[in-house]
């Protein structure tokens, strides 16, 4: 079940209830509808995001703004907070 769903240029960006055992550091995915192979992106320490893979083949322009939003410090944020939230912890992917 998908969680902090929020839209935007037409696509779902969302987390998964179930996030994996051990629970995986903190992404989003962005997709036309939820599914378990979408666009993976993950939010790193100092809030930069880093595409882990464009499985849904999200157009490269459609792809940039999504990102450029979901980069804005208050959009970090509430991610975090959703995700704090719902898991009660967070780590961050290494580079």
């Amino acid at each position: 079940m998908p969680d902090f769903v929020s839209k935007a240029y037409g696509y779902h960006i969302y987390f998964w209830s179930n996030e994996g055992e051990p629970l995986e550091p903190i992404h989003f995915h962005i997709s036309y509808s939820p599914h378990k192979n979408a666009t993976k992106v993950w939010i790193l320490r100092d809030g930069t995001l880093l595409v882990d893979n464009n499985n849904d083949d999200v157009p490269a322009n459609i792809l940039k703004k999504i990102m450029n939003l979901m980069s804005l410090k208050e959009s970090v944020k509430i991610a975090e907070k959703k995700w704090l939230e719902h898991f009660g912890t967070i780590s961050y992917y290494s580079k």
